[in-house]
This record gives structure tokens, sequence and C-alpha cells, in this order.
């Protein structure tokens, strides 16, 4: 077998070892550190922990180990994906798939819980962070459902050129046109939770501007009530379109490749259908920007975050002040 050397799967690691970090750093800050705790916090940390254990199942077993080690290694080291047998190639296509559907699913989630926090604030506000808690685990285990057909669609198939030469991939078993559908819709990639993220964000966008430009009529208006209320929910839909933003400008590419790929005619050369299942795994290393920039967004978007985590870095533990209780709330 021969590995078309490609710095993407060697860039994996470093994306691993920064988002590993990042992410850790975010589920304890948002978890434990900031108080009181609310929906939208709970709803960071179960993103954070959710994107480490995909950065870890794609970064690492999909990219490196399965591609860039045993190109270094020159075939003597690595995870061979295709040597691991038919229900290897269906396990880790699960896994594949379940990995890109779960974090779309959860931002979707969060990203759904802020609009109608800021289309209703007040019948929301009385929501805990045990609902975000409930709707998280919910979200996961409807992921884990919604992912389980890819079990029984794919399998090891070989492809033969016109040339002779023949690829072994781990493809779609079932050609017709309601797997195809269900494999690009649902699970590799999620287009179906992108574009609610991409819709919802619409509105969520369009609530933001209408908060900002009423907190800027009250400041011109000279009254000053619910400007601190209003500062802290914009500073947290902010971040939460931020991190939206970012996973749709991540994964758009990859769902172009993903899509031409799937519905190329049936006479298309082999070596074209393997060129572009080879640029997935470029196109795999920037959606892993997307999972390992949780951090960089929540220090730059997020006020409360990002003091927080200046205490943190200082070693400085202070108890939170009344006016920083008050203002959670509205988070």
């Amino acid at each position: 077998m021969q590995f078309c050397p490609s710095s993407c799967d060697c860039l994996p690691p470093l994306l691993v070892c920064l988002g590993l970090l990042g992410n850790g750093l975010v589920a304890y800050v948002t978890l434990a550190r900031l108080r009181p705790l609310t929906r939208q916090n709970v709803y960071f940390g179960c993103i954070a922990v959710v994107d480490s254990i995909a950065v870890t199942e794609i970064g690492v077993v999909q990219l490196f180990l399965s591609k860039g080690l045993p190109w270094l290694s020159g075939g003597r080291l690595g995870f061979i994906l295709l040597n691991q047998g038919d229900w290897g190639c269906r396990s880790q296509s699960y896994l594949l798939g379940l990995c890109q559907l779960l974090p779309a699913a959860m931002l979707l989630a969060m990203v759904v819980d802020r609009t109608l926090s800021m289309l209703a604030p007040f019948r929301f506000r009385t929501l805990g962070p045990g609902v975000a808690l409930r709707v998280a685990l919910l979200t996961a285990a409807t992921s884990a459902v919604l992912a389980a057909p890819i079990l029984f669609l794919t399998s090891l198939v070989t492809f033969s050129g016109s040339s002779g030469n023949f690829f072994i991939s781990c493809y779609l078993t079932n050609q017709r046109v309601e797997a195809l559908l269900y494999w690009n819709l649902l699970c590799s990639p999620p287009t179906l939770a992108l574009l609610a993220i991409l819709l919802t964000n619409c509105l969520l966008l369009f609530c933001v501007a209408r908060v900002a430009r009423e907190r800027r009529r009250h400041l011109q208006g000279g009254c000053g009530s619910g400007g601190v209320s209003d500062g802290q929910s914009l500073s947290g839909a902010t971040a939460v379109l931020a991190l939206s933003v970012l996973m749709l400008l991540c994964d758009f590419p990859l769902i172009a490749v993903y899509w031409t790929l799937r519905f190329l005619p049936a006479q298309t050369d082999p070596t074209v259908m393997h060129a572009l299942s080879e640029s997935i795994s470029a196109l795999m290393a920037l959606h892993l920007l997307s999972q390992a920039g949780n951090l960089p967004v929540m220090l730059h978007r997020n006020r409360r975050f990002r003091r927080c985590f200046l205490e943190l870095v200082r070693l400085r533990s202070e108890r939170p002040t009344s006016w920083e209780m008050r203002a959670g709330i509205a988070e």
C-alpha cells in the first residue's frame, strides 16, 4: 500500500493537543468556575467535552494514525483501517459520522436556546441549568441513534479502473438514493444540522441587532435600567454566533466535496474519485479548527469567561460579587 505524503495528515496532532487543552479549559471554567451556573455555561461545557471527543477520534484515529503515521514510517506503523476488516470499517464509519453529527447537534441546541431566550426573555429566564443538561443528554442520545444506520450501510468496497488499478475503500455498500441522502444530510457531514444552524443564526443575529438598538436608545436617553442585563445577554449571544460562524466556515468546504464525491456518475474514473477522497484529509484538518478553536472564541467574545479565565491563570480565586451574580442570571 502506498501512502501519499501530505502535511495535512501530520498536522492533526498539533490541532488535537491545542483542542484538548483549550476545550479542557473551557469545560473547567464554564462548569466549575463561573458562578452562578447558567444554561449557556452548561451548553458551552458540554460542547467543549463533545469537541474533545471528536478532535481525538477525527484528528488522532482518522487522520494521523490512519494516514500520517503510516506515511512517516513507510507503512510499518499506524492504524490501517482497511486491515481491520469489514466490522472495523463499519465501526470507524459510525464513530466518524457520530463525531461529525454530535458537535453540530449540540451547537444547534445552544443556538436555539439562545435565540428563544432573546425572543422571549421573561419566559425563559426561569429555566435553570438542569434544563440545559437534560437537553444536552437528549441531543447526545438522539445523535447516537441517528448515526446507527451507518453500521449497516458501509462496508469494504473495491473499485476497479480501466487501467487495471484498483482501490479498496470503506464506502457505502448500498448506493440507493435514500442511503446517499441519509449519509450526506444527517451524518457525514451533517448538512441538515449545519443548515439549521445557519438559519437560526440569521434569526439570532436579528435579535442581537434589535437588542443592541434598544440598548443604544436607552443609553442615549439617559436610562441605565437593564443596561447590565442587556450587555450580558449580548455578550453571550455574540459568543454563540462566533462559534457557529467558525463551524460553518470550516465545514461547508467539506460538505461540497462530500456531495460531489457521493453523486459522481458511475462511469467516473476511479482515479478521480480517489483524488477527491484524498482531499477530504485536508478538509478534515480544516474541520478540526472549528472544534479546536473554542477557547480563542470564548476569550474574545465572552467577557465573564475572559475575566474568570484570567483569574484562573493568575491563580487568584475570588468570590463572585453580588453584581456578578445578578448579571449571570441574564445569561
